[in-house]
C-alpha cells in the first residue's frame, strides 16, 4: 500500500522553523493545543520534533520559568528529549509506519533528500486498520458506530455523585528541598 495515501501534506501541517524563538513556538503550541510539532529548517529539511516538554524544560532551566525572557532564544538550541523518527515517503511499508506510530503521535514523512513533505497521523493509521478489519470480517458489528438505544441504557446506569469534595494532589517543598505530597480539598461546585 502506498503510504502517501495517508499523508497530510506540509501545506496543511503546523510546524516550527528551527530559527523561530522559543516564545513563538510556545504560541503555536498554545494556539493549537499540540503535544509535539515537526521542526524544520528554512530549506525545508526535517530536523526533528519538538514537544511541549522540551520547551517547558528549556524555560525552566534557562529562563527561571519566564516565557517572555525566552523571546530571542532560537528553538534549534532547545535540548530535545527525543525525536520523532521520519520515514521516506517512497520506500516505507505500512507495517513500518504502524510500528513507528506506536511510539509517536505522528510519523514525519520526508523525500530522498530529507525534505519534509508532511505527516501521517496515528488517527489516520487507526482508521485504516479499522477499515481493514471490517473488510476482512464483514459480518461483525462495527463497535465504532453508535447505537442510540444502547447509549440510553448506559446513560441510565450512571449515577451522579455531587456531595463528595474534589481532591487535588500537589507537591510542596520542605526546608531541605525534598518534595512532599500535598492533598487539598475543594468544595464541589454542584
Amino acid at each position: 500500500m502506498n503510504i502517501l495515501f495517508f499523508l497530510t501534506p506540509k501545506s496543511e501541517v503546523d510546524f516550527v522553523y528551527d530559527d523561530a524563538s522559543l516564545f513563538k513556538a510556545m504560541q503555536i503550541f498554545d494556539r493549537h493545543n499540540f503535544f509535539a510539532l515537526p521542526l524544520i529548517n528554512k530549506k525545508g529539511r526535517y530536523i526533528g520534533a519538538i514537544t511541549t516538554s522540551d520547551l517547558l524544560g528549556c524555560i525552566r532551566e534557562n529562563f527561571n520559568l519566564s516565557v517572555k525572557a525566552s523571546a530571542d532564544f532560537p528553538v534549534r538550541n532547545v535540548k530535545r528529549i527525543r525525536d520523532y523518527k521520519a520515514v521516506n515517503g517512497g520506500s516505507t511499508s505500512m507495517e513500518e509506519i504502524v510500528s513507528i506510530a506506536l511510539d509517536q503521535n505522528f510519523v514525519p514523512v520526508v523525500d530522498d533528500e530529507y525534505n519534509f513533505i508532511g505527516i501521517i497521523t496515528r488517527k489516520s493509521i487507526m482508521n485504516w486498520m479499522h477499515e481493514q478489519y471490517h473488510t476482512e470480517h464483514p459480518g461483525e458489528k462495527n463497535e465504532l458506530q453508535s447505537d442510540p438505544a444502547s447509549e440510553k441504557e448506559q446513560d441510565s446506569e450512571h449515577t451522579e455523585i455531587t456531595d463528595i469534595p474534589e481532591t487535588t494532589e500537589t507537591t510542596e517543598t520542605t526546608e531541605t528541598g525534598d518534595f512532599k505530597p500535598c492533598t487539598r480539598h475543594t468544595e464541589s461546585m454542584n
